[in-house]
């Protein structure tokens, strides 16, 4: 296959690393590439560096604007993106060489998205990590959304079936603006391939992108909440308040652990603003389906640990 698809990357005050992004996007074994940067309001030096590139090379393209976050940023890049495939790629992130060719060798027009495993790189090393071993060209997209947490970049998918669908980023802005949203990609799509050829380097180190924030206000924690009230909306698209796969009711759970142990070990957030919070997550779960929170959660737990003493 030789179809054209597009990179797309969101970038906010990323001169450090945007360099070594671009680099791994011209530098890609499969050369049928568009690279679409959407600068998002840098106050530092990003838009000269990718600027810089764009004059050598006539397969970039990039757009500025005021900053508006991540989630408005990548509907943005959708928006922007003119090719039938699409990939998003963080500015802070890079790709192996034969990443896109890897990709590219098993899509066809049946499915709607090729996931991959990628490597986590914590500033000093690296090592596989997202897709477990249980993972497979045949699994099913339920298994994956037990066993896996969900990003929007590492996914070669079809732009076209997106638009088609209406399956946009919130608007608001939130500590896991990818979560909801692509649970409702996989069950929107028929047709998932999965691979174990990790080509995608998702590097933990920068603490100043677009997805990482270390303190949470009350606004943002809300605005969590509010993404995951839409994914409810949009489940029940999808399942009667009786009927739900086991697979969904573990992530809504996992979502719900997150949010409220933000809520308990923020600081920076006032006591009454804390029992609104809580109550607002409350009701969202007495008002939907009934939740089981499992004693193993490991992505739970990990997340928690994470976020909590390495951020």
């Amino acid at each position: 296959m030789n179809q054209e698809i597009s990179i797309l990357i969101p970038c906010y005050n990323g001169e450090k690393y945007i360099k070594r992004c671009i680099e791994s996007c011209i530098n890609q074994t499969y050369k049928n590439i568009r690279i679409i940067i959407v600068n998002d309001g840098s106050t530092d030096n990003s838009f000269e560096i990718i600027n810089g590139y764009k004059k050598i090379y006539n397969n970039i393209y990039i757009y500025s604007q005021r900053n508006k976050g991540l989630s408005k940023t990548r509907n943005i890049l959708l928006e922007k993106c003119k090719t039938k495939l699409g990939y998003f790629l963080d500015a802070d992130d890079w790709l192996e060489n034969d990443c896109i060719e890897n990709f590219m060798k098993e899509f066809d027009d049946e499915h709607q998205m090729i996931v991959n495993s990628c490597y986590i790189f914590n500033g000093k090393r690296k090592k596989e990590f997202y897709i477990t071993k249980k993972i497979n060209k045949e699994t099913n997209k339920f298994s994956f959304i037990k066993n896996n947490t969900f990003f929007a970049w590492n996914i070669v998918f079809d732009v076209e079936w997106v638009k088609k669908e209406n399956l946009w980023f919130y608007d608001e802005t939130s500590f896991f603006e990818d979560a909801g949203i692509m649970t409702i990609w996989f069950l929107s799509a028929t047709k998932i391939k999965f691979i174990r050829k990790p080509g995608y380097n998702y590097d933990i180190s920068n603490l100043n992108s677009l997805s990482h924030s270390k303190k949470m206000r009350y606004e943002k924690i809300m605005s969590s909440i509010n993404q995951l009230k839409n994914l409810y909306e949009n489940l029940k698209k999808f399942y009667n308040k009786n009927k739900i796969d086991k697979e969904i009711l573990d992530q809504l759970a996992f979502y719900h652990c997150i949010i409220f142990t933000y809520i308990q070990f923020q600081s920076n957030v006032e006591v009454e603003e804390k029992k609104k919070l809580k109550k607002s997550l409350k009701e969202l779960e007495e008002n939907n389906w009934k939740l089981k929170y499992p004693k193993r959660y490991w992505k739970f737990w990990y997340f928690v640990l994470y976020r909590l003493f390495f951020y």
